[in-house]
């Protein structure tokens, strides 16, 4: 019996196993009910084919890797919580569950767009192989230069505003870890998908793509979801930008300019013109990234501070023109006037850097 002395002390002491316990049951109980989940699923799964039974195992785990860095991401929520209830201060309680409101809403829109483009493959891939998708001769006109300024253009908007987006990180190699994920897998991977559906549909347009493989709500789905997450970047960078032009207006008044500007432009078609527009964005900002590197690498010589900035000029005179040139170089090899490489974007980062 006095072996079970110590075990009674701490079942009712502060902190015991008792309070332990009650804190704990009820996350026993709702992890169990996602095993009987999982079991009932299993179940109705072999009655209606072995082979989708054999599959589930993959496509959950598959599934998870996807949802796992959002689900962790957003459990942080019960954590923060805790420590501000445990420590009093219960008044930062409601800012860290609306930060942690924000992170699943837009982890949402993430997580349908993934689920939707998983979807969109095995429906193009259903009745084709691979090799029958790749030999579809392709209708287009836009010239090889064109694609590779067009890809470019879709990306080089985002490469040059990732120093706004990353601004809050704790290192540099967050910020190049992010972009790596951003640019490297992500849009990767939104690339092939999109190649694929529009070679296997025979057009380039998402809603129709989508309705020819039979996702008519996933279109819709599609479209609101990925509107929301990129436009939610653009008007980041597009205030940021504005706001550092003209300081006066910062703040909230500059970001419904911005997004007035930017809804005004699509109600007046300005995506019947998207590829153009992604050409003359790789035209235009492709010199920025090239100045930015020259000026990085070789002009301070990797050295950035912070207590150096309000020495710095208000314009850069020579990074000015050094971007002027660069642009219409690219703009002359984009229009077929002249060309020191044969490729716009080649162009415009070399000129600027050589400038």
């Amino acid at each position: 019996m006095k072996i079970l002395a110590p075990l009674r002390s701490r079942w009712s002491a502060p902190g015991g196993y008792r309070e332990f316990l009650r804190i704990a049951f009820p996350l026993i109980l709702s992890t169990a009910s996602w095993s009987i989940q999982h079991f009932v699923d299993r179940v109705f799964l072999t009655w209606h084919s072995t082979d989708a039974l054999a599959a589930s195992l993959p496509a959950g785990l598959t599934s998870f890797v996807f949802v796992s860095f959002f689900l962790g991401m957003a459990g942080y929520v019960n954590t923060f919580v805790a420590q501000y209830v445990g420590a009093g201060r219960p008044e930062r309680v409601g800012g860290a569950l609306w930060q942690g409101g924000y992170v699943a809403i837009m982890s949402a829109a993430a997580g349908l767009l993934v689920a939707l483009m998983a979807v969109l493959l095995y429906l193009v891939f259903s009745d084709r192989p691979l090799s029958a998708i790749l030999d579809i001769a392709g209708t287009g006109t836009l010239t090889f230069n064109g694609g590779v300024a067009a890809t470019v253009g879709g990306l080089i908007l985002g490469a040059v505003l990732i120093p706004d987006v990353t601004r809050f990180v704790k290192t540099s190699w967050d910020g190049v870890l992010a972009s790596i994920l951003t640019f490297l897998v992500a849009s990767t991977l939104v690339y092939v998908v999109a190649a694929m559906a529009s070679l296997a549909t025979g057009t380039g347009e998402t809603l129709q793509i989508m309705v020819a493989v039979g996702l008519g709500t996933g279109a819709f789905a599609l479209v609101v979801c990925s509107t929301w997450t990129a436009n939610s970047i653009n008007l980041y960078g597009s205030s940021l930008s504005m706001a550092a032009v003209v300081p006066r207006f910062a703040g909230w008044r500059m970001t419904v300019v911005c997004g007035t500007v930017g809804t005004l432009g699509t109600f007046l078609g300005i995506l019947d013109h998207f590829v153009p527009f992604l050409i003359y964005l790789s035209v235009l900002f492709t010199p920025v990234g090239s100045i930015y590197i020259v000026d990085f690498f070789f002009v301070r010589n990797q050295q950035y501070h912070l207590e150096d900035l309000p020495k710095q000029p208000a314009i850069s005179w020579p990074a000015l023109a050094a971007w002027m040139v660069g642009s219409a170089a690219s703009y002359a090899t984009a229009e077929q006037f002249m060309t020191l490489s044969g490729s716009s974007t080649i162009d415009a980062l070399l000129v600027p850097a050589i400038v």
